[in-house]
């Protein structure tokens, strides 16, 4: 996978064995995210959002989820709704920034299947940030951006 070029590529560079380490960690975390959510559900979500002030979500450009709270409130709202879900990483890039934290970025397809078997799929790209806490990897904040239609551009 991309990632594991990137891990190899920061090992032949001298970069060191703590910024490998780093990034094998963050990979195995980020790339394991669309078994959970395919095994789980959306409520997969809040075991893999960091517990703590920092955790912020956007979405094209806005604020979805400002912390924690509301992405609890809105999984709890949404998720009794949804019978099967699947996300798939496009081309993932993970960038270790130190021991603990690691920027990440991938395009990615997505299809929500609803209870009434109404299934929706779109794509885009997502941004963000890994931190490790505890031992444990957590998304710290993710901007999730879907293409836009270009409307009116001129040439």
């Amino acid at each position: 996978m991309a990632a594991g070029v990137l891990v190899l590529g920061a090992m032949a560079c001298g970069v060191g064995s703590a910024p490998a380490e780093t990034a094998r960690g963050a990979e195995a975390f980020f790339t394991g995210i669309p078994a959970e959510l395919a095994a789980r559900g959306p409520l997969a979500w809040l075991d893999l959002f960091e517990d703590g002030p920092a955790f912020f979500m956007a979405s094209d450009g806005a604020v979805a989820f400002h912390d924690r709270a509301e992405a609890e409130a809105f999984l709890a709202d949404f998720a009794p709704g949804v019978s099967g879900m699947r996300l798939e990483w496009i081309d993932p890039r993970l960038d270790p920034l130190t021991e603990s934290i690691v920027a990440v970025s991938s395009s990615y397809a997505e299809t929500i299947t609803l209870s009434d078997g109404t299934a929706t799929s779109f794509g885009g790209h997502v941004s963000g940030v890994l931190r490790r806490s505890g031992g444990a990897w957590r998304i710290q904040h993710l901007h999730w951006s879907s293409p836009v239609a270009n409307e009116g551009a001129g040439g």
